[in-house]
């Protein structure tokens, strides 16, 4: 199976796997995911450990705080690497432990105790409901541990081989914490390149056999300093479940690289652990709420967010024009947060990782594109939508947003995002609007079409509610999302055109229609449950169906059924 390397479609592809098999992923976490707490890497105790060098040699040197490595290469050391200073101030075990405690558990004078994480405390919820079992660490702290207990899920811990003799089987264990590396108060940890270079025989069988057996999710990893664990991973033939790499931004350490191109792993880019299991979590409620439902979504044409004459951020009018809204609710005036710079972060990096974004993307290259002016305009650039920026001449406050992907909508391709709180619309509810244009010189297809409203769907009714859930209050959710249609025939400058759906979208699949077909059309959805991407093919199917009927044309059903099977093909390549 061929595993796709987009952002969106990789938090998909997770959280359907862990969804659809609970309790046959195994999660490997690295340093990443406890440097969030404030657990030092190994480079941060390497350069603390240097420190204590020159303390005890009276040196004093002005690199010493920022940038002790450079002291320690006027010095004439060897390259500082952490599983080299560490043997060499502590050769015994007892003495690494001593060594090692004030970094992983300090007392409560020098800033203890270190707490877990928001990532910690999701992985042990995950753990508790039974979706993960197995948690293999290369890390020596103790933070899953108390995330697990905190959650009621007691691990049973085995940090060195010899407890693979006594331990409970893995499929009858509700949870296990397989700690390759062993745990700072523990005799064994594993800390020199000989000793990470290769495994006892009964760590390595067991290893193996969680590797064959179980799916992989790697978080906070870069596999760099562990050769011995990149190679099983490599090596593991069996492979029944895939394997998700999270990667920040999706960069990959040199070792990574190779062990994910060995694995066939799917990269899932992050902003941290928070960020992925944040995600997954909601994702996977979500599936949860679609298996639960019952029933059909109810179409209907009353709807209440149709576009402005002209959206801010675009010259013109475009020759086809897309809304999707959605409203999230119930949220007062007084239940919502702010918007602050991380949460603009969040939402412009869902817009980034959309399936619009992408479709928007690919079409640019593919469709020719045309003026939406009636008048010609000399500076009009097609050009390929980039990257979502805020929008020129938008207003934005703590309670609005609003960005733009490509141009003015003046040639080509564009889109608008707006976000607009309770303050703002009077409703108890926030708004979420998506508007794309399509000005090109050929018709596009009913099925083109179809992708296009479902990319919009998906957008507006679920990738960015996901990155505005931490602003909304407990409870919220999408409630009903709204898909329109324009071909005007003003570009919006006071100047008329000649224009009509027939001319931008092929309709001739519905048929004949009975009447002149109109230059809009449109179709509301009442949701029950928030909206999950395997019911987004369905509800396009359905409003596009109503469409249809209300624009004259008496018998769709054949082309909605050709939309259905082509909206769930295109769904069911991917994993």
């Amino acid at each position: 199976m061929r595993w796709p390397s987009t952002a969106a479609d990789a938090r998909v592809s997770l959280a359907s796997a862990v969804h659809s098999a609970p309790g046959v992923y195994a999660v490997l976490l690295g340093s990443g995911m406890s440097s969030a707490a404030g657990i030092p890497t190994g480079w941060h105790v390497t350069q603390d450990l240097i420190r204590q060098i020159a303390a005890a040699d009276g040196a004093d040197s002005p690199d010493l705080y920022d940038a002790p490595e450079k002291w320690w290469a006027k010095r004439g050391g060897p390259e500082p690497r952490y599983d080299v200073l560490v043997p060499a101030l502590a050769p015994t075990d007892a003495a690494r432990q001593t060594l090692l405690r004030r970094y992983f558990d300090p007392p409560a004078e020098e800033g203890g105790p270190i707490r877990p994480t928001r990532a910690h405390v999701l992985l042990a919820q995950l753990v508790a409901a039974g979706r993960v079992r197995v948690v293999l660490t290369t890390n020596f702290d103790r933070l899953i541990e108390r995330a697990l207990d905190a959650a009621g899920a007691p691990p049973q811990v085995l940090s060195r081989p010899t407890d693979v003799d006594g331990m409970i089987p893995l499929v009858h264990a509700p949870a296990t914490v397989l700690k390759l590396h062993g745990d700072y108060l523990s005799l064994g940890l594993r800390n020199t390149p000989e000793e990470l270079g290769g495994y006892p025989k009964k760590w390595k069988a067991l290893l193996g056999r969680i590797l064959e057996e179980y799916g992989l999710i790697v978080v906070g990893w870069s596999g760099d300093y562990d050769p011995a664990l990149a190679a099983a991973v490599m090596a593991a033939k069996a492979r029944r479940y895939p394997a998700f790499w999270a990667a920040r931004k999706g960069t990959l350490a040199e070792t990574a690289k190779t062990v994910v191109a060995a694995r066939s792993a799917l990269v899932v880019p992050v902003r941290g652990a928070d960020h992925l299991f944040e995600d997954l979590a909601v994702r996977l409620e979500r599936l949860d709420h679609a298996v639960a439902r019952r029933g059909r979504v109810r179409v209907e044409t009353n709807c209440s967010y149709r576009p402005e004459t002209k959206p801010v951020g675009w010259e013109t009018l475009p020759l086809l024009m897309i809304r999707g809204a959605a409203v999230v609710a119930p949220v007062a005036e007084a239940g919502t947060e702010p918007i602050e710079p991380e949460d603009r972060e969040r939402l412009v990096d869902a817009l980034s990782n959309s399936p619009l974004t992408r479709r928007l993307q690919t079409a640019a290259g593919e469709w020719p594109a045309a003026s939406s002016r009636a008048v010609p305009f000399p500076n009009d650039n097609a050009g390929i939508p980039d990257d979502w920026h805020l929008v020129p001449g938008g207003h934005q406050t703590t309670f609005t947003a609003s960005y733009r992907l490509g141009g003015d909508a003046s040639v080509g391709l564009s889109a608008l995002c707006a976000v607009r709180f309770p303050i703002v619309t009077h409703g108890g509810h926030v708004l979420v609007t998506v508007d794309t244009a399509i000005s090109t010189s050929q018709k596009i297809s009913l099925t083109d079409l179809a992708r296009l409203i479902r990319d919009t769907l998906v957008t507006v009714a679920v990738d960015v509610p996901l990155a505005l859930a931490p602003l909304l209050p407990e409870g919220a959710s999408v409630t009903r999302t709204e898909m329109h249609l324009y071909a005007d025939r003003t570009d919006g400058c006071n100047f008329n055109r000649p224009n009509s759906l027939p001319e931008r979208v092929d309709l001739s699949p519905l048929g004949t229609p009975t009447r002149q077909v109109e230059t809009r059309a449109e179709a509301a959805a009442a949701l029950r449950d928030p909206l999950s991407h395997a019911d987004a093919s369905e509800i396009v199917a359905a409003l596009l169906n109503r469409m249809a009927l209300d624009l004259g044309y008496t018998d769709p059903r054949t082309a909605i059924s050709a939309i259905r099977d082509a909206l769930e093909t295109e769904r069911g390549n991917q994993p």
